[in-house]
């Protein structure tokens, strides 16, 4: 990367890239919520791989090392892939937004138009295709009691399956309901900042409102969107 995103002069472009920095601390701690806080025992031996990606992903962006951050994120959406309750879940979206956040950065710092625009393609993908995945895990999520998530994972939860060979997994269950609880309160945070991440692509090609509209969006969803109320004032010029 050519310039370090802090320190770019704060002019009315600069507000924006120092809210989009923000939006990286965020996902980041976000990620971390979800990741590092159970014990091993109790974390499904399907995916515990992308506990130990994640820390080494975490260092990457510490480390404005986005090559192989998106090598990690790969590699994590590949262990999800094998498993029918978690290709779609809010883990992917998290996913697929950390990846919109990474090309915002990189095309906030990018001088040659051409890359600028394809980095910025990109994370309109990747940011569409979290709002997707968010949306569709909380209608089929959002309204679960706890013994309604027990019944809608118990089928991928079977003791015959050997993975699950000498493992407690009345625990991993729990553990897994857990998360998905937590998901229930949070997972509208990170719709809300992926319809934020969408809006400053909006706003970086100038289509000023659909970036408005993106960011009202994610208002709606969690009025305590600074990043998104912020965008909205540097937008229609208020202070």
């Amino acid at each position: 990367m050519q310039q370090h995103i802090t320190e770019i002069k704060i002019t009315k472009s600069g507000k924006i890239i120092i809210f989009i920095a923000v939006l990286i601390v965020i996902s980041v701690v976000f990620i971390s919520i979800f990741y590092y806080r159970a014990a091993k025992k109790s974390e499904d031996p399907r995916i515990t791989e992308t506990i130990i990606q994640y820390s080494k992903y975490d260092e990457m962006i510490k480390n404005k090392d986005y090559n192989n951050a998106f090598k990690i994120l790969d590699s994590i959406g590949m262990i999800y892939s094998k498993y029918d309750d978690y290709k779609n879940s809010y883990e992917v979206g998290l996913l697929q937004n950390s990846k919109a956040v990474i090309y915002i950065t990189l095309a906030v710092s990018e001088h040659n138009d051409s890359l600028k625009r394809n980095f910025l393609d990109s994370a309109k993908f990747f940011a569409s295709k979290s709002i997707i995945i968010f949306e569709q895990w909380l209608r089929e999520f959002a309204q679960l009691s706890r013994n309604e998530i027990i019944i809608k994972i118990d089928e991928y939860h079977m003791p015959e399956d050997t993975i699950f060979k000498s493992k407690n997994l009345v625990d991993i269950i729990n553990k897994r309901v857990d998360n998905i609880v937590k998901a229930q309160k949070e997972t509208p945070k990170h719709l809300s900042i992926a319809y934020t991440n969408l809006g400053s692509v909006y706003q970086y090609f100038g289509e000023n409102k659909l970036a408005i509209l993106n960011n009202r969006k994610a208002l709606e969803i969690w009025s305590g969107n600074k990043t998104a109320k912020n965008n909205i004032n540097i937008l229609i010029d208020r202070p």
